[in-house]
């Protein structure tokens, strides 16, 4: 059983399915294909990365309401004031 009550094996087979249906799309159109087909390292790397199947934390539930609740009350911060804020500018 996966900690939210969801019996693994249901749990691997409804996520699997969710991205097998991910990928499928990402090959949707030829621009896509074409940015599938990259050699670019961060795509294949990303293309490549195993699933993440550990069921989420407490900690990382929380972290992620807090987020969402911050984009929700428009509490973020564009890219340029970042990139101020760190001096990148």
């Amino acid at each position: 059983m996966q900690s939210d009550g969801v019996p693994r094996r249901e749990w691997e087979h409804k996520n699997t399915s969710v991205v097998s249906r991910l990928k499928s799309s990402l090959m949707s159109t030829p621009g896509d294909q074409a940015l599938n087909a990259s050699n670019d390292r961060l795509l294949t790397a990303l293309r490549n990365a195993p699933v993440d199947d550990e069921a989420e934390t407490d900690a990382e539930h929380e972290a992620t309401e807090r987020a969402r609740k911050d984009v929700r009350e428009g509490n973020t911060l564009s890219h340029e004031d970042v990139r101020r804020k760190l001096r990148c500018a």
